[in-house]
């Protein structure tokens, strides 16, 4: 039986090669044939067989449903609005290089110009980029992106989405609407999309802290949005955002609106080049000192082989999992978890943390996919069937893991609670006062510096009296954390 199943699949792989043996060598151009994985699929006419299927399954349950409402749809237009009718064969491949690295290419081929949101990043008349983002990023940044970004083709595919299933009214709505000012300001939804259409380039920096708290840098730059939020000044009038006039633009301060300490937000413009850049840190950017990502070993060894010019550029840095898992082994409650997680870690996750980066061109009909990291495309194939079983591993540690960060968390807050207790302490035998708040033990001449919050808890309100008390703090999940003194 199972000979009978191989010797039919073998039989109907060697049909399909020969039937588009064409799109097949088209496609093989593009991958390394001599890899340890290559993989083609040919949807020729798969679309119009499989969304004919779905009509005749729509139209059963018309006529079949009571009360339901029937759309005027037809699902290989639809397919087709949404662009995915202009792909005729997928190809993907996987080869491994010196040092442990792989060769992961992929390459779509398309008929024609790429429509509807396959044209998202661009078709083949559109402008190419460099890895901009990796030559401005501070070295330590995390992911960079660059590449152009066509916020018209989403615009156009859900206007011929309207058009299909309402006619010439879906049409007049969705211009209406896109062409109608933004109230308070005289700039238009279309308007918009078409500026925020073009090159972005980004990079940002996530890092974890001793208590397995995240924090963000991140920097983004839009090349023509810059006139946009000009014109959108107006709306800023009852908001709690500073507007600075610089030589060359606006900066827009809108941290306020963030309510964090840790993190702003800013927006500048540049009437010169028309950008608009957006970020977080004013410290952490192009201009910030050091050297920057495009300079990294890792970085250099992985982008050696990428083309110069491309439509879409990424890269990533990768993970540490061991600045996470390290505290965690110093845990009692982690121990009959903790190898078990270090395995299913390294099984599901292992190469995959490692540094990977990307480009995307075009090659003629085909949209070409270079990458190159620490896995293969192969193992993201075999890992699928392990995931049940990680996923399950996973079930079982992630209590323990909310736990022990529970714990770490309380350690921490106990051990700021216990420094205020005793400045404050110090601060009433030196001045005689019978208390003293938290605003006066901090400053250049205070008895301890500001005290950052762990996980969200405030110290304003704590008061140190001189005959000892107990001292507490607030989690937003609603734990209290007190000290005695």
């Amino acid at each position: 039986m199972m000979h009978s199943i191989l010797k039919l699949l073998a039989t109907s792989v060697v049909f399909t090669l020969s039937c588009h043996a064409g799109s097949f060598t088209e496609a093989s151009k593009y991958l390394d044939t001599d890899g340890s994985l290559v993989g083609y699929v040919d949807f020729e006419g798969d679309g119009a067989e499989i969304g004919a299927k779905l009509n005749s399954i729509y139209s059963d349950a018309i006529a079949n449903v009571p009360g339901m409402l029937p759309i005027p749809i037809d699902f290989p237009t639809l397919f087709d609005n949404l662009g995915f009718g202009s792909i005729s064969a997928m190809g993907i491949s996987s080869k491994e290089l010196e040092g442990g690295l792989h060769a992961n290419r992929s390459v779509v081929l398309l008929n024609g110009d790429p429509t509807g949101l396959m044209a998202l990043y661009g078709t083949k008349d559109s402008p190419t980029t460099s890895f901009t983002a990796a030559e401005l990023a501070p070295a330590d940044a995390t992911t960079a992106i660059s590449g152009t970004v066509r916020m018209d083709a989403i615009r156009s595919t859900v206007i011929a989405v309207l058009v299909q299933v309402m006619g010439p009214m879906g049409e007049g709505m969705a211009k209406t609407q896109l062409t109608q000012a933004i109230p308070g300001t005289d700039l238009t939804p279309d308007e918009v999309i078409t500026g925020l259409s073009g090159q972005w380039d980004a990079f940002w920096l996530e890092s974890y802290d001793d208590n397995f708290m995240p924090s963000y840098k991140a920097w983004l730059r839009i090349a023509n949005a810059g006139s946009i939020v000009e014109r959108l000044q107006p709306m800023a009038a009852n908001m709690p955002i500073t507007i600075t006039e610089t030589k060359n633009g606006l900066i827009a301060d809108l941290s306020p609106l963030i309510g964090s300490d840790a993190i702003g937000l800013f927006m500048e413009t540049n009437r010169i080049d028309g950008s608009l850049t957006i970020y977080t840190h004013e410290d952490w950017g192009p201009e910030s000192d050091g050297p920057r990502l495009s300079s990294t070993e890792n970085y250099q060894a992985l982008a050696k082989d990428l083309p110069k010019e491309a439509l879409m550029y990424s890269y990533s840095a990768g993970y540490d999992m061991s600045k996470i898992l390290a505290p965690l082994k110093s845990e009692p409650t982690m121990a009959a978890y903790l190898g078990m997680g270090e395995h299913a870690i390294d099984l599901l996750l292992g190469d995959f943390l490692e540094p990977a980066i990307a480009a995307m061109y075009f090659d003629g009909d085909a949209l070409v996919t270079d990458a190159y990291a620490g896995y293969s495309t192969k193992q993201a194939v075999m890992v699928i069937p392990a995931a049940f079983g990680g996923g399950l591993t996973a079930a079982m540690a992630i209590p323990a893991f909310n736990k022990v960060r529970e714990q770490s968390q309380e350690k921490a807050i106990t051990n700021n609670l216990r420094q205020i207790a005793s400045a404050g302490q110090q601060h009433i035998l030196e001045t005689g006062v019978s208390e003293v708040g938290y605003a006066d033990l901090i400053g250049e001449n205070g008895y301890i510096k500001e005290i950052t919050s762990v996980n969200g808890e405030s110290y304003e309100h704590i008061v140190i009296t001189e005959n000892g008390d107990t001292i507490s703090v607030s989690l937003p999940d609603g734990r209290v954390i007190t000290y005695d003194f």
